[in-house]
């Protein structure tokens, strides 16, 4: 003797008014998370970010390089001056010579 359990599911039909202006948002949207995932996007802001620190570290040696010629210009003239005016007191301490 074979007993065999029935299940009764009723489904009821939800019916929905979908128009097609919801149709094409929803394809694109979906188009949209399909063509520009998040890895995408992190990865060109990671690279922008190296760029921009590039460039930055760029700017920074050119800044140094001319404030270094600057410092090199300051130092050969103060020399300049000190061996000028070191001449000149030489010059005064010189013993007269007899003629």
């Amino acid at each position: 003797v074979f007993v065999v359990e029935q299940e009764v599911v009723s489904t009821a039909a939800k019916t929905e008014i979908i128009t097609t202006k919801e149709i094409t948002l929803a394809q694109a949207l979906e188009a949209l998370k399909t063509s520009k995932p998040k890895d995408d996007i992190q990865a060109k802001i990671d690279v922008d970010h190296q760029l921009a620190k590039r460039f930055q570290a760029q700017e920074q040696e050119e800044l140094s390089d001319t404030e270094k010629a600057t410092l090199f210009q300051q130092l050969l003239e103060k020399r300049r001056k000190h061996f000028a005016a070191k001449k000149v007191e030489e010059k005064r301490n010189k013993p007269p010579t007899q003629a």
